[in-house]
């Protein structure tokens, strides 16, 4: 499970001016872009290690249906927008958890202000670049 939150903080590292930081006060990995947070997890591997993640309300219903026993109400957090998902379970695969955190950062960029979103766009397309020069 080590390996799997290493890969969380490894995607949020690659998002543009996401920044991931041991929020003391809250024994928790914070995500956060601008001062927004985006996500939530858990420090240390164990049975009980958790993310939480914002989400389309439609779509965090739909994950709650599928996944009942891994995917619950974001724990202090709106319980509309925000779910909670255990770790230690392998049904949801990592990429798919990445994709998840994708779309989470997506929906707290959206309500940035007009020059952030530039920023980011912009950061966006430098990513890709090198990205694409990498790959050469």
């Amino acid at each position: 499970m080590q390996q799997r939150m290493d890969y969380l903080i490894r995607q949020v590292t690659h998002l543009p001016y996401a920044k991931v930081y041991l929020r003391e006060d809250w024994n928790v990995y914070y995500f956060d872009i601008f001062g927004k947070m985006f996500g939530l997890m858990s420090p240390e591997a164990t049975t009980t290690s958790s993310i939480s993640l914002k989400n389309i309300p439609e779509q965090n219903e739909e994950w709650r249906e599928l996944y009942p026993t891994i995917v619950t109400p974001g724990f202090h957090l709106n319980k509309k927008h925000w779910n909670t998902i255990l770790l230690d379970q392998d049904e949801i695969a990592d990429e798919v958890l990445g994709q998840l955190l994708t779309k989470s950062f997506e929906l707290v960029c959206a309500n940035l202000k007009k020059e952030q979103k530039e920023w980011i766009s912009k950061r966006k397309h430098e990513c890709t670049i090198s990205i694409n020069n990498e790959i050469s």
